[in-house]
């Protein structure tokens, strides 16, 4: 009998390697974080938000103090990439707020048209529905990204003439659309708020991470307050567990030692 353990996710391509070569085994233990990652954040391309989400980093780390040299060094690497990102976001701030201002009834008309309708497929009608709402939220700055969001969607869609568009009636209108976006460098710009929010997200990681790590090491080695802490991080997640969603549709198979499926969220930071 082999008896398996993993605290990583995978287990079941080891389990049915084992099922083919005809050798018994039982899982004692096993774990995964069922892709819960509570280190990063999910953040879109929002100009506004990219700038709150930025202001919030710039406070944690001033608020994060090491006495070792090791994490002295992440922090000051962290700063660094921080204050790139800052000037990085200056500057794509003042290039979308030097697109000229312009009467965007044309833009809404069309995408009302597009809306409407019937040879344009549901889920392109609910795209262009979600960026026309968003049209005016926010800063005059984030509005004029939404208008090349839309513009941008427009582009990827209707490149050239499209008979689609020829029986809705727009076809001139989109070709004015488009003209304009390529006029105010839109794809590009688009990409550099892209860069903007990846960038923002991955400092979310790394900083979250130097904030766990500064306060495990405020435990000592006292290990069961440390494990405690992990298992808070991840309170209220625990549905998206894999592992124990596989354990209780496949019960009889796995049979933990007669006890429930264990869960257990601990990752490397511990």
């Amino acid at each position: 009998m082999i008896r398996l353990a993993t605290v990583f996710s995978g287990i079941g391509a080891i389990e049915h390697a084992l099922e083919r070569m005809g050798l018994n085994s039982e899982i004692v233990f096993a774990c995964d974080n069922g892709e819960v990652n509570i280190l990063t954040k999910d953040i879109g391309t929002d100009m506004d938000a990219i700038k709150e989400d930025l202001t919030e980093l710039e406070k944690q780390i001033s608020e994060i103090k090491f006495k070792d040299d090791v994490n002295d060094l992440y922090k000051k690497q962290l700063e660094n990439m921080l204050d790139t990102t800052l000037e990085e976001f200056d500057k794509v701030w003042d290039s979308i707020g030097s697109i000229p201002d312009r009467d965007n009834s044309l833009l809404t008309e069309t995408a009302n048209k597009l809306i409407q309708a019937d040879s344009i497929i549901q889920n392109r009608k609910k795209e262009y529905k979600k960026l026309l709402d968003g049209l005016n939220r926010g800063t005059k700055v984030n509005c004029k990204l939404e208008e090349l969001l839309l513009l941008l969607a427009f582009s990827n869609d209707f490149r050239d003439k499209n008979e689609k568009l020829a029986e809705i009636g727009i076809n001139d209108a989109v070709s004015e659309l488009l003209k304009r976006f390529e006029e105010d460098n839109g794809r590009h710009l688009i990409r550099r708020v892209i860069d903007l929010s990846q960038r923002t997200s991955m400092l979310y990681e790394k900083i979250n991470y130097l904030s766990v790590q500064k306060t495990l090491e405020g435990m000592g080695q006292d290990w069961e307050a440390r494990k405690n802490y992990v298992d808070s991080l991840y309170k209220g997640l625990e549905q998206r567990n894999k592992v124990e969603s596989r354990c209780q549709a496949k019960e009889n198979f796995y049979k933990l030692t007669n006890r429930p499926c264990q869960k257990f969220f601990s990752q490397a930071v511990t």
